[in-house]
């Protein structure tokens, strides 16, 4: 790093030291043109060659500025403070100017307007020329180099000197920083170089008397300014820059060699002429060559503009038109004849035929349109049926904006374009075909049909939703999720989300609850839309009401794995809670019984009333049971008048868990063994109610997962209730198996 700070403090410093060598070699050159017994000179080409450098490089250059006008100073007066001095004022000349460019006025060194031209000139130049005149002047005053009533004049004439400077270096250093377009061309060089040799001849002409013995001798400044201005219209700020320095060089050159009128001027230190005449060919000469490559650029802007226009309205099917409503004369662009026909300038000269062409279900709006138009002086567009020269119906939009009124302000002038629009009316006729096609479908479809926002809100619902919430048109909007069943909610959301987030839709069945209480069961799936972009916009939910198929499972069900009279679970489904007990037993180590039980006195019950009776008892059963159980524990008609009952996870120990048993086979004999009251029902007779005493004989087996297997523990209170059945009914017998230690 400090290498590459050295290599670059070093470069700096080598270009500061070829910054002094010019300025003192400028300076020397300036100083040549000195006014009469003074150090001012008529022309100071060092101060525009400082400012340029800093626009350019930057203030690193300063010092290399500052020691070359010091140097210069010791050029011009022997005094050695009063040189420096006299460097130090043309130094802050230039950081002056500089400032007052780059910090206030917005320059731009591409010079390429007349803003910037002249803020440099007059501004920049004129400010700062006159607080180096100020220091100077009073410097000379101070050190006796000039007396009270030559102070102003000397002011003044330093001024005017570094102005020019400004004029002719700076914006010529400018310019030529980058080379113009089509500089090597062979006919472009040819060209410049003749007009250089001519302006350099007349200026020989004017300043020095050449070709006097001529008729036509130029020798009028005319002849030079007709160059100057053919320059700056032709080839543009370089050449012209070029050119007028030359002028101004050949004038200076002429006053040295005494060989024209400014030479008096010269002598009598009154340089006013000389100084318009040079600012004028400066500034002259360069703002008309700056005001004609504006006008270029603003001239290929347009040209530009045009052509993207021309090109817009032919990409996009477009022609325009130019209406002249007072004469009727019509302008169509070649786009807007192919697009209505060869015959459409004839169509727009008469109205009432143009008005023919329309369609005539279109004919009103178009022509309310038009005279909307041109009575409010506002664009209106339209768009409607015209008929083409073959005979086909084209769709047409047209824009129209009048342009011009008449003194009385009547419409003069409507200006606007049409557009061949029939492959989006065809597109647009489509979709509204498809629109309609779903309609139907959706409107007429069983299936519940409905479209939600990426929030789960209800954008569109099908009439098929009518027949659960009645007005479908109050579900706009509305939370989807708001009807379904608590129990559903949640999982139903993230089902949602999923579809969302991954686009693929799932199946998913969910109960609506209505407001009445009511539920109903619901199989839906969703497919995601997407927009043009591929991004999500909507969620299509497709549901099916499966209510009447939930009720038919259930009902098969029931028929399947409970009794049909006690809905109890049959023998199928026991088998699947006993084989669910012992994997339970196996798993917490815990004792589990079975009870088997008959009753005691039914078949007699039967006998006399009948099996009605009968069922009515087995009914009683079968609630007095469940009574005394508890919910993780399973009852279940066996056949019959066979009941089992399935005590779960009783404890560890065998002792507790038969003891728990036993409480629970008692309380079923004691519960059974109540009288039961039955109401024997007769249609067109009085109920009878019967009363009858039943009890049940009771066997339990207990077993543990890895003792036995399912046969064998009904076989064990099977063998159980028997015993007890010998014994005297109403009684509780458990099978004698081997006590675990």
């Amino acid at each position: 790093m400090i290498r590459t700070c050295s290599s670059s403090c070093l470069k700096v410093a080598m270009f500061n030291l070829a910054v002094v060598a010019l300025y003192i070699l400028l300076a020397k050159a300036g100083l040549f043109f000195s006014l009469k017994n003074t150090s001012i000179t008529i022309f100071w080409p060092a101060g525009g060659f400082a400012l340029a450098i800093l626009l350019l490089g930057g203030l690193k250059y300063l010092p290399g500025i500052l020691l070359g006008a010091i140097f210069a100073g010791f050029m011009a007066v022997t005094h050695p403070l009063l040189a420096v001095l006299l460097g130090v004022a043309d130094a802050v000349e230039s950081y002056l100017a500089y400032w007052l460019l780059t910090n206030k006025l917005k320059f731009n060194v591409a010079l390429e307007t007349r803003q910037d031209f002249l803020r440099l000139t007059l501004v920049a130049a004129g400010l700062a020329s006159a607080v180096s005149a100020l220091i100077a002047s009073t410097a000379m005053f101070l050190l006796g180099e000039i007396t009270a009533d030559l102070y102003r004049e000397i002011a003044l004439r330093w001024w005017m000197g570094d102005i020019l400077g400004i004029a002719f270096i700076t914006p010529f250093m400018l310019i030529w920083k980058n080379l113009p377009q089509g500089f090597l061309k062979i006919s472009h060089a040819i060209e410049c170089l003749l007009v250089f040799v001519c302006t350099f001849l007349f200026g020989q002409g004017l300043f020095f008397g050449w070709f006097q013995g001529y008729q036509f001798a130029p020798h009028s400044v005319s002849w030079i300014i007709l160059l100057l201005v053919w320059s700056a219209l032709r080839f543009g700020r370089h050449h012209t820059s070029a050119l007028q320095l030359l002028v101004f060089l050949q004038a200076l050159w002429s006053i040295s060699q005494s060989a024209n009128a400014f030479v008096y001027q010269r002598a009598q230190g009154d340089l006013a002429d000389f100084w318009m005449f040079g600012m004028a060919i400066a500034v002259g000469a360069m703002t008309l060559a700056i005001i004609a490559m504006e006008s270029r650029k603003t001239q290929k802007l347009l040209k530009d503009s045009e052509d993207r226009l021309r090109l817009a309205l032919s990409v996009s099917n477009q022609g325009w038109f130019d209406v002249n409503l007072r004469t009727g004369e019509v302008k169509l662009s070649d786009d807007c004849i192919a697009m209505l026909g060869n015959y459409s300038e004839v169509v727009y000269k008469d109205f009432t035929v143009w008005k023919s062409f329309i369609h005539p279900e279109d004919l009103d709006v178009v022509v309310n349109a038009f005279n909307d138009c041109i009575a409010t002086g506002e664009s209106k567009v339209v768009e409607y049926r015209f008929r083409a020269d073959n005979g086909d119906w084209v769709w047409v939009s047209s824009v129209g904006k009048v342009m011009e009124w008449n003194d009385s302000g009547q419409a003069c002038r409507l200006i606007g374009t049409h557009a061949n629009i029939s492959a989006r009316k065809q597109i647009e006729n489509e979709l509204k075909e498809q629109k309609e096609f779903f309609r139907v479908i959706t409107e007429n479809s069983l299936d519940f049909i409905a479209v939600l926002d990426l929030e789960g809100r209800r954008i569109y619902n099908n009439q098929a939703y009518a027949r659960i919430f009645g007005d479908v048109k109050s579900l706009e909007g509305t939370d989807s999720f708001a009807e379904i069943h608590p129990d559903d909610r949640e999982r139903l959301q993230r089902v949602f989300k999923d579809t969302v987030r991954t686009g693929q839709g799932q199946k998913s069945e969910f109960r609506f609850l209505l407001a009445n209480g009511a539920v109903r069961y619901m199989e839906s799936s969703g497919a995601l839309i997407r927009n043009s972009k591929g991004e999500p916009v909507s969620v299509m939910v497709v549901s099916h009401d499966i209510t009447e198929r939930k009720r038919v499972e259930q009902e098969i069900e029931l028929l399947a794995f409970y009794d049909q009279l006690t809905h109890l679970p049959n023998r199928r489904l026991l088998t699947d809670r006993l084989t669910q007990t012992m994997a339970s037993s196996r798993r917490s180590g815990c004792y589990c019984a079975l009870i088997f039980l008959d009753l005691d006195n039914f078949k007699p019950l039967n006998d006399a009333h009948g099996h009605p009776v009968g069922d009515m008892l087995l009914i009683e059963v079968a609630e007095r049971l469940k009574s005394c159980v508890r919910e993780v524990d399973t009852v279940s008609r066996f056949g019959g008048d066979e009941f089992v009952v399935v005590l779960n996870e009783l404890d560890e120990d065998f002792s507790r868990s038969r003891l728990q048993a036993a409480s629970v086979a008692e309380k079923i004999c004691a519960s059974l063994a109540k009288p039961y009251l039955l109401t024997l029902r007769h249609e067109g007779r009085a109920d009878v109610v019967i009363e009858h005493h039943c009890t049940a004989s009771v066997g339990v087996a207990m077993f543990l997962n890895h003792e036995s297997d399912q046969e064998d523990i009904l076989k064990w209170a099977d063998t159980a209730m028997y015993e007890a059945k010998a014994s005297g009914r109403n009684q509780v017998r458990f099978f004698s198996v081997e006590v675990p230690s």
